[in-house]
């Protein structure tokens, strides 16, 4: 269990001494600090399984039986509830607000080993935190089972007009019902209040699972806020919490170990590991019979205003069976967003998605936009239906995304822009420096898959380095070019190793406007290998044959690249590199810095170094 003890500081007064005595001079502002340090001693209370709530509760000795009647007498701010070890089925409400000074603070007395169980109870929540600010809750176990009571089941609820409000290192596993929420961060009871400041650290979040046919869903951490206005939910700090298995009760249930759903702003997911997040799999599966739908870590977009200042970085997630949904997902109206250093493997479909044209998340098809994907490691992301194409990387409908400096190997596909809705557009994408290998179908791909669906326009793909993909032959290659427009490929390494295709270009419709160039291309098979490009449903017999008849890649070059050391996935160039100097320095046809962040000399290196 986790303790955190409260520290109390001496006050010490400044003596000045003049004419053999001591002068004391005051000001409002030490007036006002001492006042804050005298009030952070606040009153000490004490719980106890062998306790009476008749007892003052002020000592061990004359501890109360119940939190509940600690958290009622708690009112003032610095005052503290001190539980000692044991099994508490209580339900409590934390309704007291404390100052930034002096919080209201619920912890287990002297690192023993605390749990509050509302199993069975009449209400859906074992904590709830309603419209109280300046709080803290550290070190309990908490459990909520409300399988079976017909109701929702939730371990900790944060909601109304909250302020500054802290859970740190609890444990919060078996809650069970429903719908079934570990942490629940809830925007709909107050649609005038604020959640902001809150701050939701180092818990450990498990054995969370819904039972209900409806859909209500399972959820390890849950921010929630409807709001088509103003956002309720006005800064979240969620880091360093541990959520591991999830398991949806139901094929209409989703599944997400982080969802931050609806409006909000300035909010971080930081350094929380996510595991084991599982959609409903039936004992028996029938062809009606859904796939499991599950996700780690879930954005979505529902509201007319939208999420915006949203970070999700430094994150892991890995272990999870997710059906048809993704690892990480930003979907609908989320305007602003940073998504980097993660890492994603080990998963059942897509690893990173920026989705935009899902009307069943947003009405009107508003897009994730206007952010950056960077510094993201994804591998191992293999996708079970449709044929397996499951991209490491993938924006699909998104626009006026960055992803750079990526690695993702391993996967069905690298990394992928397309648009599935039809009538959407992903545009304003650029791609640079990532680095793609050793995946199974294709390495860098963009388009919409076919003629019914979306397009891909108006976007950049420049020093990318692509190495040894299609590992499995079926033919998608380094660069796979389906319906687009308006879009320039630059400045790239494609290298097939012992694979054939470098380019397959198989647009359902002719594709306008694309423009590649001053890219390096090699196989070793040589220049001459007649299954090495084809361009617009056309192959070539060679590398001049597909720039003559192509008209492209004019001044591109068929060469190795001679990286450092592929065995240890080194790409950095060795010297005597046909691709050092070999780039353009056009605008927006490469990227001025390098995969190591190094500002690129020019003309610039091909690939991303």
């Amino acid at each position: 269990m986790f303790t955190i003890l409260p520290h109390f500081g001496k006050s010490r007064e400044t003596r000045r001494w003049r004419r053999g005595r001591a002068q004391r001079r005051w000001n409002p502002a030490r007036l006002e600090v001492l006042e804050d340090r005298l009030a952070l001693s606040g009153t000490s209370y004490y719980v106890a399984v062998s306790g009476n709530d008749h007892n003052n509760g002020m000592s061990p000795g004359h501890a109360f039986a119940t939190i509940q009647q600690g958290l009622d007498k708690a009112t003032k701010p610095g005052d503290v509830v001190y539980v000692e070890g044991g099994t508490y089925n209580e339900q409590l409400t934390l309704t007291s607000s404390g100052t930034s000074q002096n919080p209201i603070t619920l912890t287990n007395y002297n690192g023993e080993h605390v749990v509050v169980n509302g199993s069975g109870l009449s209400d859906d929540t074992a904590i709830d935190i309603y419209s109280a600010s300046f709080v803290s809750i550290s070190g309990l176990e908490i459990e909520n089972d409300q399988n079976g009571q017909g109701q929702d089941a939730e371990g900790v609820t944060i909601e109304g007009n909250a302020s500054h409000v802290t859970l740190s290192d609890d444990v919060i596993q078996d809650v069970k019902g429903q719908g079934a929420y570990g942490i629940f961060v809830n925007g709909t009871i107050d649609t005038k209040g604020t959640l902001s400041n809150l701050n939701i650290t180092g818990n450990q979040v498990s054995g969370i699972e819904s039972n209900d046919s409806g859909g209500a869903g399972t959820y390890g951490i849950y921010l929630y806020d409807p709001t088509n206005g103003t956002p309720n939910i006005t800064g979240a700090s969620v880091t360093a919490n541990q959520v591991y298995n999830l398991n949806a009760g139901n094929a209409n249930d989703d599944c997400s170990g982080l969802r931050v759903e609806g409006a909000a702003s300035n909010v971080t997911l930081a350094n929380n590991v996510i595991y084991e997040v599982n959609g409903y799999v039936p004992a028996k599966k029938g062809k009606n019979i859904p796939a499991p739908e599950a996700m780690g870590i879930t954005i979505y977009g529902t509201s007319t205003t939208a999420v915006s200042k949203l970070t999700i970085t430094q994150n892991q997630i890995f272990n999870c069976n997710l059906g048809e949904s993704e690892a990480l997902t930003l979907n609908g109206n989320i305007d602003g967003f940073q998504v980097t250093n993660n890492l994603v493997r080990d998963v059942t479909n897509i690893g990173i998605d920026c989705i935009g044209g899902d009307t069943s998340i947003n009405s009107k098809g508003i897009p994730a936009r206007n952010g950056t994907v960077s510094g993201n490691t994804v591998y191992n992301a293999h996708s079970s239906y449709g044929g397996g194409y499951a991209a490491g990387i993938y924006v699909d409908g998104g626009q006026n995304i960055v992803l750079t400096d990526n690695i993702t190997h391993d996967n069905d596909i690298g990394l992928e822009v397309g648009a599935e809705n039809r009538g959407v557009t992903a545009s304003g994408i650029t791609v640079s420096d990532n680095l793609i290998y050793h995946n199974a179908k294709a390495g860098l791909a963009f388009g919409g898959y076919q003629a019914s669906v979306g397009r891909v326009s108006n976007c950049y793909f420049v020093n990318n380095t692509v190495y040894g993909n299609d590992t499995l032959g079926v033919g998608d290659g380094q660069l796979w070019i389906q319906d687009a427009s308006n879009c320039v490929v630059a400045n790239n390494i494609f290298d097939a190793v012992g694979n054939e295709v470098l380019i397959a270009s198989y647009p359902d419709v002719t594709n306008t406007n694309i423009q590649l160039g001053y890219n390096l291309y090699y196989t070793p098979l040589g220049a001459n290998d007649a299954s090495a490009f084809t361009w617009n449903n056309n192959s070539y017999s060679s590398f001049t044959a597909y720039q003559h008849g192509s008209h492209q890649d004019a001044h591109s070059l068929f060469a190795s690249p001679k990286f450092v050391n592929t065995a240890n996935a080194n790409f950095a160039l060795a010297a005597g590199s046909p691709a050092l100097g070999a780039g353009t320095s056009k605008s927006l046809w490469y990227a001025p810095q390098n995969f190591n962040g190094q500002t690129r000399p020019l003309p610039p290196n091909l690939g991303a170094y």
